[in-house]
């Protein structure tokens, strides 16, 4: 699933029905990846414009200005804005490094060299953006401006270390003109300063040189044309109050939205309705102890929410496609492209005036799919992050890993590697830290990990070649793919329980995982389908619900473009427990069990491996390596001895990847590593003649028909990639409508006709034919699929005309 200047314009290209751009004009700065030129990339680009179009870029890891330019701004292909436009939504950016935004100016000058020192961070004062860093000992602080059409204003105040600094200003093509001037580019950068300097070339580079232990005021004027050595502005006082962005607070309402037998959401409405005209794309979220909420946007801002008023505030922005914040001693930690960025509000006005780089440690590319994924907070104040692992071109070292950065942000380790899309778990008593990633190639289905350090969890990009790692560790459980889709976020709901959101429903189950017993670990779906996509929850300290947001990037059924909700729990009857042993399956639950639940025609009971190869998904086999599940049957149910527990007598229990049981309070599933006795719970039941014969329960077979087509599509998430309906545009895969009997064009150019045989064939073997213009992202659906509901399926996509 991701996607990202005082006055300030950006050239978006945005269609009529947009109600606004994806950066706003008075904000003074942004961050992005931007190329900016042919060979030379900012992974972390912090690009502030002055008046006069004139913007600069300073790279944050290697601090210097890559690019200086004048023009019309940045072109924006990253995730975020690629499915900003209204009719683009759900549509992927291309995976790689060629589609990164790069600068439109007309008039530039590029530079790249990487300099010793470090990134401080950003403040924001009533005179603009001053950007604070050191290089070789030495203090450096920025601001820009511009007075007029010509010229652009670099103000420096510097407080040169022990040793003499060096500030590199270009690559030393040529010698210097004049003792206080050089070209650069398109630009003549002249040198003001009182303090004593020298204008040397070292290493392949023209620089300024100062002497050690000095304070200096120096200005750079890149000009087009001539310009006046007037008196420069006063530097700005970072240590003043700053100015208020967004001073309104934003009052929503909360409305009972959709419940079932076990939960009831109250949707939380998004202060879309804003005088900033900012969309509101829920990514992250996190709780202070006073019952309010701090919120992350995939538009690169922080919002703080008032839960008992339900007022918002706008309290930070400029993230590069941030996915997840936190908040530790009362201050708000944001996980972006950028690192993790530690915000302040020093002069206490309710935004944040210093945006501190906290850590920059985890390695940043270019390309697109090198995600910030996702960061919890372990109990013993480390910050657990987890990176995305896609990517079409480049490996880097961290992409796909689960990393930890120490309390103060100084080191980080490798804890896991190889990942596909990953998001992070944490045990907050223990401090387990669990991983999902999500079905694609080397992915069969959805995989939930107790991540220990070393892991290698056996993802690989498409160039990598089709040779399986090798020790690739095991999860605790392979989460059926009909019970969750797209895995997103995981969170700490109750003793032993953790939700697990279900994007592509979406919806989310509950993971049942004892410390003691990681090898019982399992699932449980809760049938509750979400008007709005799910990638992120957290339980509120002061209310005890669960809250739960995200926003749509791509392949959500979803109804609506973000949300944001809370879960109030009913008191039923809920399944807490699920131990699997070689005698069969005990059941615990939190009340009585009732008499449906005694009853063996209401279950029904499936196993079946799945494949790890470099094709997407798997297909489902049998022990003996056939295509299909394997249905069980059970000789009996026993009730315990306190009415709560029911122990299913399954003979024949293997080890297998995937088990599946469907009851009348829903789907629960397991992965079989071990198989003990069940005397570990005896005393809990009658004995148990486990001798008896399989029980003959016989089970009305469906009826192949349009209405089944349409709820096979929906179980198995077929409409969240393909079209139904004429118009609908963003999906991933081909449309369906007016597709039977209608001529295809595939990848290799030949043609064939889309009829009955063609479409079971996509269905079972999709690489075998893909379309035209379309990527192999289809998993095999081959032993998954009964007949009759093939038959279905095909009899709907017939129906589409």
């Amino acid at each position: 699933m991701i996607k990202f200047i005082i006055p300030f314009l950006l050239i978006l290209q945005l269609s009529a029905e947009d109600e606004a751009g994806y950066l706003e004009e008075h904000f003074p700065f942004f961050t992005s990846m931007l190329r900016t030129a042919e060979k030379h990339v900012s992974p972390r680009g912090l690009i502030l414009k002055s008046d006069n179009q004139f913007y600069a870029c300073f790279d944050t890891d290697k601090l210097c200005f890559s690019a200086i330019w004048q023009g019309e701004g940045v072109s924006m292909n990253a995730m975020a804005p690629g499915s900003y436009k209204s009719k683009s939504w759900f549509k992927k950016a291309p995976e790689g490094e060629k589609n990164a935004p790069h600068i439109l100016g007309s008039k530039k000058f590029t530079f790249m060299t990487k300099n010793e020192g470090k990134w401080n961070g950003l403040h924001l004062t009533e005179q603009g953006a001053v950007i604070d860093y050191s290089l070789n000992g030495s203090a450096i602080k920025e601001t820009l401006y511009s007075k007029d059409g010509n010229t652009l204003y670099r103000q420096l105040k510097i407080s040169s270390g022990n040793e003499p600094l060096f500030l590199p200003l270009n690559e030393a093509s040529e010698a210097p003109n004049e003792q206080n001037s050089l070209k650069c580019g398109d630009f003549i950068l002249t040198i003001h300063t009182k303090s004593p300097y020298s204008l040397t070339q070292k290493n392949g580079l023209t620089g300024i040189s100062f002497k050690a232990g000095m304070d200096i005021d120096l200005t750079l004027v890149y000009s087009t044309g001539s310009h006046t050595a007037d008196r420069v502005k006063k530097f700005p006082d970072i240590n003043k109050s700053s100015k208020a962005f967004w001073p309104e607070e934003i009052k929503t309402q909360v409305r009972r939205s959709i419940e079932n037998r076990e939960f009831i959401l109250e949707e939380i409405e998004l202060p879309q309705e804003n005088s900033f005209k900012r969309k509101v794309r829920i990514s992250g979220m996190a709780f202070f102890d006073d019952n309010r909420m701090a919120l992350s946007t995939f538009d690169g801002d922080v919002w703080i929410l008032k839960l008992n008023e339900m007022k918002w505030k706008r309290f930070a922005s400029g993230f590069n496609e941030p996915q997840s914040l936190l908040i530790k001693n009362r201050q708000i930690y944001v996980f972006d492209r950028n690192g993790i960025i530690r915000l302040h509000d020093r002069d206490k006005n309710g935004e944040a005036d210093y945006y501190e780089n906290f850590c920059s440690l985890p390695i940043q590319t270019v390309e697109s799919r090198d995600f910030a994924m996702d960061m919890v907070l372990h109990p013993d104040g480390s910050f657990i992050l987890a990176k995305g692992g896609q990517r079409g071109q480049s490996l880097s070292p961290h992409a796909g890993s689960v990393l930890k950065v120490s309390a103060n942000g100084k080191t980080l380790e490798v804890l896991a590697t190889n990942l596909r899309e990953p998001y992070l778990g944490i045990d907050p008593a223990g401090g387990d830290i669990f991983v999902s990633d999500q079905q694609g190639n080397w992915v069969p289905t959805s995989p939930v990990y107790k991540v220990s350090k070393g892991d290698n969890y056996g993802f690989k990009a498409g160039f990598q070649g089709k040779e399986p790692f090798k020790n690739i560790a095991a999860p605790l459980i392979w989460v059926p793919y009909t019970m969750n889709q797209s895995t997103a976020g995981i969170f700490k709901y109750k003793e032993k329980q953790f939700i697990v959101l279900d994007y592509s429903r979406p919806g989310f189950g509950i993971l049942l995982y004892d410390k003691e017993k990681p090898s019982q670990t399992s699932y449980r779906s809760v049938n509750l389908n979400f008007p709005f996509p799910l990638l992120k929850g957290a339980v509120n300290p002061v209310d005890g619900l669960a809250y739960v947001g995200g926003f749509k990037i791509w392949g959500s059924r979803s109804e609506k473009i973000s949300g944001l909700g809370r879960l109030i729990p009913r008191k039923v009857q809920a399944l807490k427990q699920i131990l699997h042993f070689k005698e069969g399956v005990c059941l615990k639950f939190t009340n009585q069990v009732s008499n449906e639940l005694l009853n063996p025609a209401n279950y029904e009971i499936k196993r079946w491996n799945i494949e790890r190869t470099y094709k997407y998904g798997s297909g489902h086999f049998k022990r003996d390596g056939s295509s299909g599940e394997e249905s069980l049957g059970m000789s009996g149910i026993t009730l315990s001895k306190d009415k709560k527990s029911l122990f299913l007598a399954i003979p024949d229990m293997q080890k297998t990847d995937q088990m599946k049981i469907d009851t009348p309070l829903g789907e629960l599933a397991f992965t079989v590593t071990q198989l003990d006795s069940y005397n570990l719970v005896s005393t809990e039941f009658p004995k148990i003649d486990f001798s008896k014969a399989v029980l003959n329960v016989s089970r009305r077979q469906k009826q192949s028909s349009v209405e089944n087509g349409l709820k096979t599509a929906e179980k198995f998430g077929c409409i969240s990639c393909h079209a139904t309906k004429e118009g609908e545009a963003g999906k991933p895969g081909p449309s369906w409508v007016k597709l039977f009997n209608s001529k295809r064009t595939l990848s290799d150019k030949r043609e064939v006709k889309a009829d009955a045989s063609y479409l079971r064939e996509s269905i079972m073997d999709p690489a075998e034919k893909t379309v035209f213009g379309y990527q192999p992202l289809m998993p095999s659906y081959k032993g998954m699929i009964s007949d009759s509901d093939l038959d279905s399926l095909i009899l709907y996509i017939q129906s589409l005309k």
